[in-house]
């Protein structure tokens, strides 16, 4: 009866209409992160490369998103992005990464070669906008209650141990229909601390500017 009546209130937990024009609170951020953890991976100086407006060889945490979402001169308008709640991604596959398409929606002119360490959550970026979206069915706008809940969640996930997210995706694409950046990256939390630029590109001349150590 016990392990009824806690299956019954996990159901209910579940079901239950959510008020996602308030933060979710705590109870629920655990429930979701949860659901939304589908294993987790350790690496060690993994190699990945992430696409910039400019050249340089640290990461400055306090500038996480200022390029992406925070600066509404930047390519994200000031708007809601993956970038300013989670700190900046990397892309797994670089020829994904590369696509002409991807670099002028990031505004990019140089492709940097990072190495990673640390451990990383698995989960699906489609699962996550189904727990915290950012505009309900009837286009009422959320973000900002949502935008409070996804660092809350991205805190639980700093308690539980995690430097940071491995959106895993296989085959999901975009609206022009290539594959997603997010079918297969890293969001790094504290890019200053796991993530070590080794060499970056210009990728309008293809010439390597600087490399560690030469």
């Amino acid at each position: 009866m016990k392990l009824l009546l806690e299956n019954w209130r996990e159901y209910l937990k579940e079901e239950a209409p959510r008020p996602y024009t308030v933060p979710h609170p705590p109870e629920w951020i655990e429930h979701f992160g949860k659901k939304l953890v589908q294993g987790s991976f350790n690496v060690t100086d993994h190699e990945v490369g992430h696409v910039a407006p400019g050249p340089f060889t640290k990461f400055d945490d306090s500038r996480t998103g200022s390029h992406t979402a925070g600066d509404p001169s930047g390519v994200g308008g000031g708007k809601y992005n993956l970038d300013s709640l989670f700190g900046p991604m990397f892309g797994n596959d670089k020829e994904n990464l590369l696509n002409a398409a991807h670099i002028e929606s990031l505004g990019g002119k140089y492709i940097l070669t990072a190495k990673i360490n640390g451990k990383f959550a698995k989960m699906s970026i489609n699962d996550l906008r189904s727990y915290f979206p950012q505009t309900l069915e009837d286009g009422t706008d959320v973000s900002g209650a949502m935008t409070k809940s996804v660092k809350e969640f991205k805190q639980w996930l700093i308690n539980q141990g995690y430097d940071g997210i491995w959106w895993h995706s296989p085959g999901l694409t975009n609206k022009a229909g290539l594959s997603a950046l997010t079918s297969n990256a890293l969001s790094v939390f504290s890019a200053a601390k796991n993530a070590e630029i080794t060499a970056y590109r210009n990728l309008e001349t293809g010439e390597i500017e600087w490399e560690k150590g030469q």
